[in-house]
């Protein structure tokens, strides 16, 4: 786990029985405006999976600042000689946070101590990053403080109910959506954050 000004987050993953490479990966990227966290799903299994992951996970660590929408541009300009991704970007600022998905990715936002009522979805656009892109709109983020954010890939089951309690850590919550909801037949994995507030 790690903190930044805005967010904590923790991650846990795991590749396909019988794989050592995952293609699906998380990553969490602080920058001067904000946070910028994404998980990226590379289509299938095994080392092509891996690449394009890799692929992706590289033009967003050149610039993270750099409007969601516009990142998902330039991911599918370099992984056009791929086999593609999924993908869900969370653009963290203290003005203003959005979010955007590409593909079957889950994202929920969910308020502790409010676990009854229906969580914030991330609304998803069909396509492959790389191969076939839809129109992207990056849908605003109002968070309130100790809010948890889910990304997860089609490897974990969408019924996914993770336990939010303000004390528990995000990496202990990563690690027991995984233990709990990894599908045996897929690469599997998850982002936790927890938004500590603009003024932290």
């Amino acid at each position: 786990m790690m903190t930044a000004r805005l967010v904590e987050w923790g991650t846990a993953g795991r590749p396909l029985g019988g794989e050592a490479e995952s293609g699906d990966r998380a990553v969490a990227l602080e920058h001067e405006q904000g946070t910028l966290l994404a998980v990226i799903d590379g289509l299938g299994h095994g080392p092509e999976a891996s690449d394009a992951a890799e692929s992706a996970i590289e033009v967003l660590r050149d610039a993270p600042e750099r409007p969601i929408e516009w990142l998902v541009r330039d991911c599918h300009q370099a992984l056009r000689h791929t086999r593609g991704v999924v993908m869900a970007l969370v653009s963290l600022r203290a003005e203003r946070s959005v979010w955007l998905g590409v593909g079957n990715v889950e994202g929920k936002v969910i308020r502790p101590g409010l676990e009854p009522l229906s969580p914030l979805m991330l609304a998803q656009f069909g396509g492959i990053v790389g191969y076939q892109l839809p129109p992207l709109h990056a849908s605003p983020l109002t968070l309130a403080a100790d809010d948890i954010i889910v990304l997860a890939s089609d490897g974990l089951r969408s019924d996914f109910k993770p336990d939010v309690r303000q004390t528990r850590p995000v990496q202990e919550i990563a690690d027991g959506l995984l233990e709990a909801f990894a599908k045996a037949s897929d690469d599997a994995v998850v982002l936790v954050a927890r938004y500590l507030g603009a003024g932290s």
